[in-house]
């Protein structure tokens, strides 16, 4: 089954505009099959963790609405986002309500905090593929898709291990779905055995569309991101990161199998 997987990075999603470009890439290729991975948008994963690191240091508390300012600034950024793509009532402002809504009830968990950190800021996922599906529907026949029901790991929270034998068993089961539609589903995280969320890393939805495009046997893996290639570590820490225009996706899986 030749399958298309595209990968779309925060910085890609950003804007209305970055998100109407979204669209007219996938515009682009009419007669392919396509399995859309989506990181959360902008600097959003930043933004839920300083909300979690001010919740656990009690300098901010959701009861007494301490966190208000930071939580409505985060919730604005993608409202005002969504306002600019969709008419009012539109039933993407209740997705997003609610999943915002997530983001207060987990920031009162209670745990070990690599455990609450994934509970919580897997929800920039969530958030950014509801409105990116949302916006694809009105071209497109669209199938959201929740990750967390497909790559399977272990419960090391934070830096979670796919299972690979459940998870490709799970993958293969969309094959069906991707005749008729257009999958949008996250990268960066999946689930263990007792159902908890669990991220694989930050930076870690290059790795999912390599793990959904392995498990589909996919033609190829296109990351539509604001740099020009794929690095082999991050710039940031590694002075001298090299980037590749190409790399196979089996080999992007390799490192963390």
């Amino acid at each position: 089954m030749e399958v298309k997987v595209f990968k779309f990075g925060g910085a890609s999603l950003r804007t209305p505009e970055a998100i109407r470009n979204a669209s007219k890439i996938v515009g682009l290729y009419p007669k392919e099959k396509l399995l859309i991975v989506a990181s959360a948008m902008g600097k959003t994963t930043n933004a839920i963790e300083k909300l979690l690191e001010l919740a656990i240091a009690g300098k901010a508390n959701v009861a007494d609405g301490s966190f208000e300012n930071e939580w409505q600034q985060l919730k604005d950024y993608h409202l005002n986002i969504a306002k600019e793509l969709f008419p009012p009532g539109d039933e993407i402002f209740k997705t997003l309500d609610n999943q915002f809504d997530k983001i207060t009830i987990g920031l009162q968990l209670n745990g070990d905090y690599d455990m609450v950190y994934d509970q919580v800021v897997s929800i920039g996922e969530l958030i950014s593929t509801s409105i990116l599906a949302a916006f694809l529907k009105k071209d497109f026949p669209i199938e959201w898709v929740d990750a967390r029901k497909f790559v399977r790991t272990d419960s090391t929270f934070r830096e979670g291990r796919v299972q690979w034998t459940e998870t490709e068993t799970y993958i293969a089961a969309l094959k069906p779905v991707l005749e008729n539609k257009i999958i949008v589903t996250q990268g960066f995280i999946g689930s263990d055995s007792n159902g908890k969320t669990t991220t694989l890393g930050r930076d870690g939805s290059d790795y999912s569309a390599a793990v959904f495009a392995s498990a589909l046997g996919a033609e190829s893996v296109t990351i539509w991101k604001d740099v020009p290639g794929v690095m082999n570590g991050d710039p940031k820490r590694i002075s001298g990161a090299v980037s590749f225009e190409e790399l196979p996706f089996k080999e992007a899986t390799m490192e963390r199998r």
